[in-house]
């Protein structure tokens, strides 16, 4: 698995671990956008960053997150949002 989709998938079970009972909605989103990149990563030769980039849905945990009001929540769901955007991981 490349450093994106480490790192992204650690983040993203700590965001659904952080949104267990409060936010069942971040929670559901962030489990599917894990399968999301395991799916990603059973297709060697894909480029991962344009992979991403197509699929608007895996955004939605972080969106959702940020809308949250919780700080833990935003400020794991910021630091995703990041990579994305330097990794051109984001649709235009």
């Amino acid at each position: 698995m490349s450093g994106l989709t480490t790192s992204l998938n650690a983040e993203l079970l700590q965001l659904s671990n952080e949104a267990r009972r409060k936010h069942p909605e971040i929670k559901e989103a962030a489990e599917r956008s894990i399968i999301v990149l395991r799916t990603l990563k059973e297709r060697p030769g894909k480029d991962i960053s344009q992979e991403l980039a197509k699929n608007t849905e895996f955004l939605r945990p972080f969106l959702l997150a940020c809308d949250s009001k919780h700080v833990k929540l935003i400020t794991i769901s910021i630091g995703c949002l990041h990579k994305l955007i330097s990794h051109h991981a984001i649709p235009e």
